[in-house]
């Protein structure tokens, strides 16, 4: 009987194919830190477009983050906004 091979195979995937991380019991997009999120491959342009609950919060806390970070200072008016004007 001849041996099975010990050595890795190391698979490439195609440029076509990319893994997302994905809420298996929903298979909506989720985040690696959900406890049941796992990576599967898909197709460029086929995957999950739509947040789990557990992806979306991970969205939103970054989000958030990113909106405090670049906020402007809140003491100086926007573009859009005009000063109130006195009379």
């Amino acid at each position: 009987m001849q041996q099975i091979s010990t050595q890795p195979v190391n698979l490439i995937p195609p440029d076509n194919v990319k893994l997302v991380w994905v809420d298996p019991g929903s298979g909506l997009l989720a985040n690696k830190d959900c406890g049941s999120g796992k990576q599967y491959p898909y197709i460029s342009g086929s995957e999950p477009t739509a947040y789990s609950s557990c992806g979306q919060d991970v969205f939103e806390q970054d989000k958030s983050w990113f909106d405090d970070f670049f906020e402007s200072d809140p003491n100086q008016s926007k573009p859009n906004q005009r000063e109130p004007e006195s009379e």
